[in-house]
């Protein structure tokens, strides 16, 4: 009997000792919660385990996100530091996906500012776990939008899925929760989109107006559109941004920025050579292209917008070639005065193809065609976009 209890106090301490140690280990793992990265968000963002080169896998890589924030060193610093921040940080994949998008092909010829907007959007202040992000609830981003006041907001949906302007309108969370020294990331399979990006979007992909109104390239002409043109325009129908955005069979002579750079300083009697800011730009924008339906904006615009498609190379499928002689159909009804053929030089037309038209108040109006024949392959459905080197005036 004696030898039986001893058999079997051995046994209840073994077993007390294995569940004791089960316990407490067990206890100690939820005390410890997640594991901290020894880093920034930054440093997280730009480790091994995140380069598709290595991982090989393009839902968990961070590659095209670091490319991006690296273009933006003021945002990226809130990354670097000891200030908590929450990141929902896109995938490669998200990037891929956004790029299949019509007129995004290619991110790097978007506006700038743009590309810097939806970076802020990723962005907001403070350590917030998913937990915390409760159903219903919003989050206000780093991205205040254009009234540049006002933070817009994500959405926690009912199922704890994210509410944006993307055309996802609820986008999971693929890794949560990762924490570093600064703050804590939060894997997405989708690029956020602000609200007020997406609505404009929604709006334009894959046309002319997203060539223009969402090109590096463009920036003055989008100014001239959305600040002057379409200023005092009650219905949203007769905007130009509508005109170039669902209109079909158009051709639109487009406007870059070196041509206003051009104009800002002939009117001001500066040497080719000077390079004004932004803001004195916008502001001889401003003095010289009037507001409202009769404005000069919106008859400048007019005269660069053509009904049909014409193409400098020769065409089929409804596309007309450019020829010498008179084009009546602007959407202003201003003639304008074909010459193709024309030696480099004779005019700074690489395509050979000038486009000219008299001013109301005596003289010409060049515009030569510098750039041609830009359709389909950058995600243009519905005309044909020509880069001119001036600009047809009234």
């Amino acid at each position: 009997m004696t030898k039986r209890f001893f058999a079997t106090l051995r046994y209840t301490t073994v077993v007390a000792l294995v569940a004791s140690v089960f316990v407490f280990s067990g206890c100690g793992d939820d005390d410890k919660g997640p594991t901290v990265y020894d880093g920034t968000i930054l440093d997280f963002l730009k480790s091994d385990q995140f380069k598709q080169s290595v991982n090989g896998n393009a839902d968990i890589s961070f590659d095209s996100l670091v490319m991006y924030l690296d273009k933006f060193p003021t945002l990226e610093a809130n990354l670097t530091g000891t200030t908590d921040f929450t990141l929902f940080a896109p995938s490669n994949k998200a990037f891929v996906n956004l790029t299949a998008l019509p007129g995004l092909k290619d991110p790097d010829q978007i506006n700038q500012d743009i590309i810097a907007g939806v970076l802020q959007y990723h962005f907001v202040e403070g350590k917030k776990m998913q937990a915390d992000m409760t159903a219903g609830s919003t989050i206000p981003t780093l991205y205040k939008g254009t009234s540049g006041t006002t933070a817009e907001v994500i959405t926690i949906n009912g199922d704890g899925t994210l509410l944006t302007g993307s055309q996802n309108n609820a986008i999971q969370i693929t890794t949560a929760d990762q924490l570093a020294k600064n703050g804590v990331v939060h894997t997405t399979g989708t690029v956020l989109i602000p609200p007020s990006t997406g609505s404009q979007l929604s709006a334009i992909l894959g046309s002319l107006g997203a060539t223009v109104l969402l090109g590096k390239d463009f920036t003055y002409m989008a100014y001239l559109i959305t600040a002057r043109a379409d200023v005092g325009i009650t219905n949203p129908l007769e905007t130009f941004t509508y005109k170039i955005s669902k209109g079909t069979d158009l051709t639109l002579l487009a406007i870059p920025n070196p041509v206003f750079v051009g104009a800002f300083n002939a009117a001001n009697s500066l040497p080719a050579t000077n390079v004004p800011t932004k803001e004195q730009v916008i502001a001889f924008i401003n003095a010289g292209f009037s507001t409202g339906a009769n404005g000069v904006a919106r008859m400048v615009l007019n005269n660069h917008l053509i009904t049909g498609k014409y193409t400098v190379a020769a065409g089929s499928g409804g596309v007309t070639q450019f020829t010498t002689g008179a084009l009546s159909n602007t959407a202003s009804g201003k003639t304008l005065n074909v010459q193709t053929g024309v030696s480099a030089a004779n005019c700074s037309c690489t395509t050979g193809v000038m486009i000219a038209a008299a001013k109301t108040g005596g003289g010409t109006s060049y515009a030569p065609i510098v750039k041609a024949d830009i359709d389909t392959e950058a995600g243009i459905s519905n005309g044909v976009l020509q880069v001119v080197g001036g600009i047809i005036l009234p």
